[in-house]
């Protein structure tokens, strides 16, 4: 019981969003993604399956039964646990309910300036869909202009910002604080835009472009860290 307790604590307790995140190196990450054939403008299509993050429910369906088995005191300390990974899978989302990266992170052929430009996020297919925040934040900005279109900043703990662009309607105003889940606007095709998607840019606190894909590599192996804390705790 000592050595799953630590195992748990590792993840639950000493692994906040801030602490996680200020560790993963702007190397290229090992997140794997599926290509799915050609793309709405140029590129290929990048897609993550959706059961590359598993869900919450299916490593708890057996907790509860599992800590009143095993006695009162180790039953407390067991679902306090369980309590701490739930909330620490909740602390990070997707920035749409299905990611498809139709245009990735780097040197690229702009699609309406037909020339070579670096692409400093990443292009996710969506349709005038809800976009998410990926934690918990502040709001930094709401504003427009021509390139980026209606756009979203929020600034997250570390230092981190994320902007979410070409939106067709922000859900938020500047110096809102907002959670991860949390609905931010309506993605959109405002501004320097060939068709409805959603920009996603990620910047350190000096203000470098990083490639988002690791964030979403964070946010996956994230939730996939407290499947398995939970599966482990029915063990």
């Amino acid at each position: 019981m000592k050595c799953l307790t630590m195992t748990i604590l590792c993840l639950a307790v000493s692994g906040k969003a801030l602490a996680q995140f200020n560790t993963i190196s702007s190397s290229t990450p090992h997140y794997k993604v599926q290509m799915t054939g050609g793309a709405p403008t140029d590129s290929n299509v990048m897609e993550v399956p959706k059961e590359s993050t598993p869900s919450v429910a299916d490593a708890t369906d057996d907790v509860h039964e599992s800590v009143s088995t095993k006695g009162e005191t180790i039953g407390m300390e067991v679902d306090s646990m369980r309590k701490a990974l739930i909330q620490r899978y909740l602390s990070v989302s997707y920035p749409l309910g299905h990611i498809q990266v139709t245009s990735p992170f780097g040197i690229r052929k702009h699609p309406i300036l037909r020339k070579k430009l670096k692409h400093d996020g990443i292009d996710l297919r969506a349709k005038y869909e809800e976009v998410y925040s990926v934690m918990d934040g502040e709001v930094t900005a709401v504003d427009s202009d021509k390139r980026s279109g209606i756009y979203v900043t929020v600034r997250y703990p570390g230092g981190y910002t994320c902007s979410y662009c070409h939106l067709s309607q922000p859900m938020v105003k500047k110096g809102d604080s907002v959670k991860a889940g949390e609905v931010i606007a309506i993605s959109g095709n405002t501004g320097t835009s060939t068709g409805a998607h959603l920009h996603f840019g990620v910047r350190d606190s000096s203000g470098k472009c990083l490639d988002p894909m690791i964030m979403l590599e964070f946010i996956r192996k994230t939730r996939e860290d407290v499947v398995r804390g939970l599966r482990e705790l029915n063990g």
